[in-house]
């Protein structure tokens, strides 16, 4: 999921709830609107745009990141991990 609000609505979200609905539970944080921690001790990688941060599964969240990026292959895309 990207999150690319600042709304109020979303800054409490049911990430239990969230996370059980989603094949891969990952979260891009446009906004940098949520607590980091909070969101990877609720099992999401997460990855706030503009922090440098270790995520468990890079090749997932590039993956997500590259529908707003084109690349010729997947061996282009992980060269940006």
């Amino acid at each position: 999921m990207v999150l690319a609000t600042e709304w109020d609505e979303f800054r409490n979200l049911d990430l239990a709830e969230l996370g059980g609905r989603m094949a891969q539970a990952i979260l891009i944080d446009g906004r940098n609107l949520l607590d980091a921690g909070k969101v990877r001790r609720a099992g999401f990688d997460y990855a706030g745009i503009g922090h440098c941060v270790k995520v468990q599964n890079r090749v997932a969240i590039a993956k997500a990141v590259s529908a707003t990026r084109s690349y010729e292959s997947e061996a282009a895309l992980r060269q940006h991990l």
